[in-house]
């Protein structure tokens, strides 16, 4: 019963003096710390918490407090109240995570190493909407190779991609809906513009910035679409 009761949410001198009066009937202080070795400096404390939770009585007769245990029922409708305010609470805490997730809709992430820029380019082209357009600056990846999976499941979506290609990075593969176009100057780096998002590579010291911000994402996508229009 005492680990029940602490289960319940009750102290351990809340266990005790609700059990005693549940045995014992109606006691004043002092029968409570008889009784429970509870000391008299703490009985009011405690019993007026039980007070609180609604299943211990208070009587104030000729100055002196009289506590008694209500009947069992008492302690069902405690749980059954501790029951609605979780239920509340789960209420609260579904309202916070919404708006929480609905600012994480802008975020910037690094994500580290060659693997993190593979986790993070296909994430992208996952999350990303059929019929999409891509424009982005592309490059030779020394270390990984995940283009075929990318390309399946670009070309799964019917997704178009527009990369610009340095001269030196010859096509391995001719790509369908995959528009190039040759510039000389070449540097270790990738830019991806996503319709939600912008990957910017680092090969030197492999690393990716996601950028997830609506305005950045279009001003991004502008300055690569008027070169585009340039070259």
């Amino acid at each position: 019963m005492f680990e029940k009761l602490s289960e319940l949410g009750f102290s351990k001198g809340e266990v005790k003096v609700y059990v005693c009066l549940l045995k014992h009937g109606t006691l004043t202080r002092t029968g409570i710390t008889k009784h429970t070795e509870v000391s008299s400096s703490k009985v009011y404390e405690i019993a007026d918490r039980l007070v609180l939770k609604g299943v211990v009585s208070c009587m104030l007769k000729d100055n002196i407090r009289y506590y008694t245990a209500f009947e069992i029922t008492a302690l069902k409708r405690y749980i059954e109240k501790k029951q609605e305010s979780l239920e509340e609470q789960k209420k609260i805490c579904d309202e916070i995570a919404s708006t929480i997730t609905m600012k994480n809709d802008e975020y910037f992430l690094v994500y580290d190493g060659w693997e993190g820029i593979k986790n993070a380019e296909l994430e992208a082209i996952r999350e990303c909407p059929k019929n999409s357009v891509i424009i982005g600056i592309g490059s030779q990846l020394p270390k990984i190779d995940f283009q075929k999976e990318y390309h399946h499941i670009r070309n799964s979506k019917n997704i178009k991609v527009k990369s610009f290609i340095p001269e030196k990075y010859v096509m391995p593969v001719n790509y369908k809906n995959f528009s190039v176009k040759v510039f000389k100057n070449a540097a270790d780096m990738g830019i991806g513009v996503y319709p939600d998002r912008v990957t910017l590579e680092s090969y030197k010291e492999p690393m990716v910035l996601v950028i997830k911000q609506p305005q950045m994402v279009q001003l991004i996508k502008l300055m690569l679409e008027t070169m585009w229009k340039n070259i």
